[in-house]
């Protein structure tokens, strides 16, 4: 891979391989899997794009950008879907102790989540249905006080 990292519009983009993924967040950190819609829209929505910014690794979702970039910009890099990182990752033997942090959007989605994790041997979750936030208020302390108390290893964010 000729060309391991990616800044876009400061966003760090990772051109790696999932180990080398899971390597680099095994050590700590904040991964997004923005879409090209979310991409397009990143001027007018400036939470999220600073949200992105902040992250620590960022991943080729959108195979509509990755041609960009080739068209554009000579640049050749591999779409690495957010959802295959997800369905990679949810298959790792993870030990008892491992601590997982789910915040979902509904009641059902928790179940749902929770019992897909179960069936993944994964059994040490929490489950956090988040409120409708304001766009002036996006301060959470339930979920702060939760992230603290609880000290999950990974958080997944499935809104």
């Amino acid at each position: 891979m000729k060309n391991n990292i990616i800044i876009f519009k400061k966003i760090k983009f990772y051109n790696l391989p999932f180990l080398k993924l899971y390597s680099k967040l095994k050590k700590g950190g904040y991964l997004v899997a923005p879409a090209a819609s979310a991409l397009t829209n990143i001027d007018n929505n400036k939470l999220y794009y600073n949200s992105l910014i902040k992250s620590d690794i960022a991943i080729f979702d959108s195979g509509f950008f990755c041609i960009l970039l080739r068209i554009f910009k000579g640049i050749k890099v591999s779409k690495f879907s957010g959802y295959l990182f997800l369905k990679k990752f949810l298959n790792i033997k993870f030990k008892k102790n491992t601590k997982f942090l789910c915040i979902d959007p509904s009641i059902k989605e928790s179940e749902v989540n929770k019992k897909y994790l179960n069936s993944k041997n994964i059994m040490n979750i929490k489950n956090y249905v988040a409120p409708t936030y304001s766009k002036n208020n996006i301060f959470d302390k339930k979920l702060i006080k939760l992230i603290k108390d609880f000290k999950p290893n990974y958080i997944i964010i499935n809104l």
